[in-house]
């Protein structure tokens, strides 16, 4: 977890923005970038699902208006090739 948030914090200050500000734009384009050097849909998964909660406390906490992941998924996993028929 801390290392999702230590993530998302180094983003964050690549793209110049605070992380009170980080929209879901910003985001998507992180989920693209970890998913293009190759990190796994799961992975990315789990680092959303952490931010996601990170972002629910921001809220709860009235530091931010809205949950920036809020609706951002993670790339769909690739399917298992199919084992070949046996005969």
């Amino acid at each position: 977890y801390t290392e999702d948030l230590l993530k998302l914090q180094q983003y964050a200050a690549q793209a110049g923005v605070a992380l009170e500000q980080v929209s879901s734009h910003h985001v998507r384009r992180w989920v693209a970038q970890m998913h293009s050097r190759g990190r796994s849909a799961r992975g990315i998964a789990l680092i959303l699902s952490g931010w996601r909660g990170f972002y629910s406390w921001l809220g709860r906490e009235a530091l931010v208006a809205s949950n920036p992941v809020q609706g951002v998924r993670a790339p769909k996993a690739a399917k298992p090739k199919a084992a070949a028929k046996k005969k």
